[in-house]
């Protein structure tokens, strides 16, 4: 369906847990299109987090999903984030390991004539994800991100 929408020109989004490459495929697909991507990453401070709220859902009728996928996935989409972010146009980063905060946006950048212009967050260095999975991987790389804001 998506290889269509591309062949098509159409615009369209997705969502995914994200925990195979071929998500990175597409999104390569869609530059090399001349689409504009962007992302917006969701995660957890702990796949633990996610086995509660797949338990909670079940016990509500919902769909399972077993424990031992779900620490795969989680780790998965981790280490798939820092390439993906690399794709995208912009990139947005969310943390949603709370019930009283859910959907932090932690971190946000713009490609501007390659140039990646940075918006952290003043509560991206309480989440310890997004600084080992993304802001170490992409300082190693030689990324320039300022300093989280107090």
């Amino acid at each position: 369906m998506r290889e269509a929408l591309l062949k098509a020109r159409r615009r369209f989004s997705f969502e995914t847990v994200f925990s195979h490459e071929s998500n990175l495929e597409i999104m390569e697909a869609a530059v090399a299109a001349g689409y504009k991507v962007y992302l917006y990453f969701v995660s957890t401070e702990s796949p633990e987090i996610n086995k509660y709220r797949v338990l909670l859902r079940k016990t509500q009728g919902g769909h399972d999903v077993p424990t031992n996928k779900i620490e795969s996935r989680y780790y998965a989409s981790l280490s798939l984030l820092y390439r993906a972010s690399q794709i995208a146009y912009q990139a947005f980063f969310f943390d949603n390991s709370t019930a009283e905060a859910p959907f932090q946006l932690i971190g946000h950048f713009k490609k501007t004539d390659g140039v990646k212009i940075w918006d952290t967050q003043s509560n991206a260095d309480k989440r310890t994800w997004f600084e080992k999975y993304y802001v170490k991987t992409a300082r190693e790389n030689g990324d320039s991100i300022p300093p989280i804001a107090d």
